[in-house]
């Protein structure tokens, strides 16, 4: 690889570096090609890129991309996966590939400025999807919100009640 194309490569890394709301770190030694285009594919899916890097290369961008607590992760075989929208699909992902193949191993990450264990990630991989823990949120902010108004429209139900009662008990007596 000449001056020019290691260039380019840390330009793109840089890039993707910088866009990534989170970067899982992999060493992927012993992945055959297919089982490497199948976590590509895969990880598409959920909203995520999978590329083998140089680690001399990496460094360097993420020196450029002002991410240095990436640097730390970047020794053996690497391959990132940069992940653009929720990171927990992405994990969950490479979590059940490296369980599965038992090949794939995951060296940790960085999402937020701050770095995660592999174990962070394997548990970040267990969350459920965004939409449902939204929905749990709106949920637990709406349920007691419910009851309150329940509550409050108690006694002013129990007058109705009581009215109605009263008007069909008048009813009753005009019409005898």
């Amino acid at each position: 690889m000449n001056q020019d194309e290691k260039r380019e490569v840390v330009e793109r890394l840089v890039a993707q570096i910088k866009e990534a709301k989170a970067m899982i770190v992999t060493d992927y030694r012993g992945l055959t090609v297919t089982q490497t285009a199948e976590v590509r594919r895969a990880l598409t899916e959920a909203g995520a890129s999978f590329h083998v890097a140089k680690n001399t290369l990496a460094r360097i961008a993420a020196e450029q991309a002002e991410r240095p607590t990436l640097i730390e992760f970047l020794q053996g075989p690497t391959a990132i996966a940069f992940i653009e929208d929720d990171p927990a699909p992405a994990a969950k992902k490479l979590s059940e590939v490296a369980r599965s193949t038992r090949i794939l191993a995951v060296k940790g990450g960085v999402m937020n400025g701050h770095t995660l264990t592999p174990e962070q990630i394997r548990e970040l991989g267990e969350l459920p999807p965004r939409a449902t823990l939204l929905s749990q949120v709106v949920g637990a902010v709406a349920g007691p919100t419910q009851g309150t108004v329940n509550v409050l429209n108690a006694p002013l139900r129990d007058i109705v009640a009581v009215l109605d009662s009263y008007i069909a008990k008048r009813q009753e007596a005009e019409a005898a």
